[in-house]
């Protein structure tokens, strides 16, 4: 995969599990006084909506709040620490501040807020000090005054830390992984000075690293000096079919993309379609065999993405099975699901898995997901074969695919006599 795709395909786990959880939030609280957060904002998500109502909740609401984050498991620390991050940023985009403070000191989570000089100091009860400085006060640079005009310093982290590192050669450029909203996180790039500073644009602000670290809950992922960014970017660029990512994101995504993951295997189990992320299926034919699709010369599963068209798991994979291979099947058996788990990006998806019997086997088509600029290699094998070939592609494989078998054997799949050859049915192709 692509480190474009690796970095959409982690930003929309991130976003489902957001949009999940703060759903959630927002018709719990809505049930309990019988008001629909919703409808003031016709077409927003449930992120949008709870950063325009956040502070209502905790003026109005803060006991029930604080009862259904618990409920939920939700991050109290987290937040009112995004509630103290609303404060410092209202400080450092040079809005009135004092509203906001007045309510985090009455709900106990500020104790004061004060401008000494040229730095600024927010005390809180739980969470220590944050002293900080304005950012565009302590830099005067042209191409600096460009971006906050343009006001790409809001929303450009990777492009603005790209640029602080040409103009402090010996500083860093960090990325990391950083939370707001609770439970939402994002790619998120600074600079970070000798003497330990971080210097974030997009907030405006100067700070030291470790109190930055504790109010966005960092996790760094990579950081670079200048000298390090061109052979890196170099090797990144390579790995980018758009082009069209930063060069400090790219770094990072290459970085985290080999990070070690966790699989857990859940025979048996189900869960709300809505929870599924990606479904596929073990393919196996009336004569015992197991029909296998190859990808970069290795056996994979056959199916993909839940797409928001789907209301099935049955549909979702009878879809994938045409579009990637363009076969079809008469039966199909749910096994359980695997957790793929990257403890370094902080993403778990969840992988549906089937057994199913193919009725129909087409002509070899490319799949409209690879720009139909890739045709998969397809075979039929016996089923010693099938493991040897699966075991190696996927560390739950052998569990599944001893599942899929049983089940297949269980419920009749196999109706003609076994069959021991291995036949390519077309090899694999692509641009």
């Amino acid at each position: 995969m692509k480190l474009s795709d690796e970095v959409g395909q982690t930003e929309r786990i991130w976003l489902k599990a957001t949009e999940r959880k703060l759903g959630l939030l927002l018709n719990s609280l809505g049930k309990q006084i019988g008001i629909d957060f919703y409808e003031p904002f016709p077409g927003k998500s449930a992120v949008e909506v709870f950063v325009r109502v956040k502070v209502w909740f905790l003026a109005r609401l803060p006991q029930e709040l604080y009862a259904e984050l618990e409920n939920l498991e939700l991050d109290k620390r987290r937040f009112e620490l995004d509630m103290v991050v609303s404060l410092i940023l209202t400080i450092t985009r040079r809005k009135p501040y004092e509203e906001l403070a007045e309510l985090l000191i009455k709900r106990e989570i500020l104790q004061w807020v004060a401008c000494l000089g040229e730095s600024w100091q927010v005390s809180t009860v739980n969470y220590g000090d944050f002293v900080f400085t304005l950012a565009d006060e302590a830099f005067e640079d042209d191409k600096i005054e460009e971006l906050v005009r343009q006001k790409r310093t809001q929303s450009g982290c990777h492009e603005c830390a790209e640029l602080m590192l040409c103009q402090h050669p010996e500083w860093l450029a960090v990325t990391t992984i950083c939370q707001k909203n609770i439970v939402q996180k994002y790619w998120h790039s600074f600079t970070q000075t000798k003497e330990g500073k971080v210097v974030d644009l997009t907030g405006n602000l100067v700070m030291a690293r470790g109190e930055f670290d504790i109010l966005y809950d960092v996790r760094e992922i990579s950081q670079v000096k200048l000298v390090e960014l061109e052979s890196l970017a170099a090797k990144s660029q390579a790995l980018d079919e758009g082009g069209d990512l930063f060069n400090l994101l790219r770094i990072a995504m290459m970085t985290a993309k080999d990070a070690k993951k966790k699989y857990l295997w859940h025979v048996g189990k189900k869960m709300e379609f809505a929870d599924y992320d990606r479904v596929h299926a073990f393919l196996v034919t009336k004569d015992e065999r197991v029909l296998l699709r190859y990808k970069n010369g290795e056996a994979r599963v056959t199916g993909g993405r839940l797409d928001p068209e789907d209301v099935s798991l049955e549909g979702a994979l009878c879809r994938e099975l045409a579009e990637e291979i363009n076969v079809g099947i008469d039966k199909c058996d749910y096994l359980g699901y695997i957790e793929e788990i990257n403890p370094l990006l902080m993403t778990t998806e969840r992988l549906a898995r089937f057994v199913a019997r193919v009725n129909r086997i087409g002509v070899p088509i490319a799949d409209p997901d690879r720009g139909n600029h890739w045709i998969y290699g397809r075979t039929l094998a016996p089923i010693e074969i099938a493991h040897q070939e699966m075991d190696a592609a996927y560390p739950t494989n052998r569990e599944v695919l001893k599942e899929a078998l049983k089940v297949a054997r269980e419920q009749n799949y196999w109706t003609e006599l076994p069959s021991q050859e291995f036949e390519v049915l077309n090899t694999e192709s692509h641009d």
